[in-house]
C-alpha cells in the first residue's frame, strides 16, 4: 500500500522544472525558439521523466528492502545523513543520463553503501561516482573480468585471454585495450594491458602482473556491487 502511494504521489506531483525552464529558454528564442521547445518537448520531456520517476521508485524501492535486512536502519533518518543526500543528489544526476541497467544497478548500490553507518570516506564515495559517471558498460565487465581472472592463481597471462574473449563477442581489440589503458588511467587497476614482447620472466614464463597491488580496483567494485568470483571447483576443473 505505501509503495503504490509513493508511486501516486509522485504521479499527481511531477513538475519537470528542468523541461519548464528549457522550455521556457528555447521560446525566447526568435524564430526557432517554438520549434526548438516543441523538439524538447517531444523527444526529450517524454524518456526524461520516465527515467526520473524509473530512478527514484526503484531507489525508494531499494532502500525498503535495506530497512528489512539491516537493524536500525530507518529511511526517515536518512535526511540528517549529508554524505547520503549528497550522494543521491549526484547519483540521480549521472542516472538520467544513461539507459544501462548495468549502471543504474551499479549506482544504485553506491547510494545503498553510502547510507550505511560503516561506509568508506566521504571523498572516496565521491570520487567513485566521479569514475563511474565516466565508465562505459564494457569498462565495468573487462574490470570484472580483470578481478575474476585475477583470483584464480593458475593464469598470469590472464590479460590476453580477457582480449580474446571480448574479441570472440564480437568486441574490437582496440576497445578492450582502450578499456584496459581507461582503467589504468583512473587508478582502478595498477597498468594498461602490457606488449607481451616486453613481459619477462622465469624460463620464458611471464611473470605476474599485479593489477590491483596499489589500485583502487576491488575498493571500487566492493562499492557499486562486488562481482562473483570463480568457485575453488571452478580453479580445480581448470587446474586439470
Amino acid at each position: 500500500m505505501e509503495d503504490l502511494k509513493i508511486k501516486t504521489d509522485f504521479n499527481l506531483s511531477t513538475g519537470d522544472w528542468f523541461h519548464l525552464v528549457a522550455k521556457g529558454g528555447f521560446g525566447a528564442i526568435p524564430f526557432v525558439g517554438g520549434l526548438a521547445a516543441e523538439f524538447f518537448a517531444a523527444i526529450i520531456k517524454s524518456p526524461l521523466s520516465k527515467r526520473t520517476e524509473n530512478w527514484i521508485i526503484t531507489m525508494y524501492e531499494e532502500l525498503k528492502s535495506l530497512e528489512e535486512k539491516v537493524e536500525g536502519f530507518k529511511i526517515e533518518k536518512l535526511s540528517e545523513n549529508e554524505v547520503f543526500i549528497t550522494m543521491l543528489l549526484n547519483a540521480s544526476q549521472i542516472a538520467v543520463r544513461t539507459h544501462r541497467e548495468e549502471k543504474l544497478k551499479a549506482l544504485r548500490t553506491a547510494v545503498l553503501n553510502s547510507a550505511l553507518p560503516n561506509s568508506i570516506e566521504e571523498d572516496k564515495q565521491l570520487i567513485f561516482l566521479r569514475i563511474l559517471d565516466n565508465l562505459t558498460v564494457l569498462d565495468l565487465d573487462i574490470l570484472r573480468e580483470i578481478y575474476n581472472y585475477y583470483m584464480r592463481p593458475t593464469d598470469h597471462y590472464f590479460q590476453f585471454v580477457i582480449i580474446r574473449n571480448f574479441k570472440d563477442k564480437g568486441i574490437e581489440e582496440t576497445m578492450v585495450e582502450q578499456s584496459f589503458c581507461f582503467l589504468a588511467a583512473n587508478g582502478l587497476i595498477d597498468q594498461k594491458v602490457p606488449n607481451p614482447e616486453k613481459i619477462g620472466g622465469v624460463d620464458g614464463k611471464p611473470r605476474p602482473i599485479q593489477y590491483f597491488k596499489n589500485s583502487l580496483g576491488p575498493c571500487f567494485l566492493s562499492f557499486i556491487g562486488l562481482p562473483l568470483t570463480p568457485s575453488q571447483e571452478e580453479i580445480k576443473d581448470e587446474s586439470r
